[in-house]
């Protein structure tokens, strides 16, 4: 059965969007740490994945982006 939702007053939010220190705000990256195939189709060694995973960072950062997390892969 559908209930009325009463009217939501975002007033509040718009001005706190408004009035933000942006500042505050950080831009990241994540993978899974996965490893990438080579150009013969043939999946790279975990060395040469870490070493192109740290790679990528460092052009993140860069770049100007904050944060670069890494999660383990299959």
């Amino acid at each position: 059965m559908f209930t009325h939702q009463p009217h939501l007053d975002t007033t509040n939010a718009l001005n706190d969007v408004n009035t933000m220190d942006v500042s505050q705000i950080v831009f990241g990256i994540d993978g899974f740490g996965d490893r990438p195939r080579n150009d013969q189709g043939v999946i790279v060694s975990h060395a040469q994945a870490i070493r192109a995973a740290v790679t990528e960072a460092v052009l993140a950062d860069q770049a100007g982006i904050d944060v670069v997390a890494l999660g383990r892969g299959p």
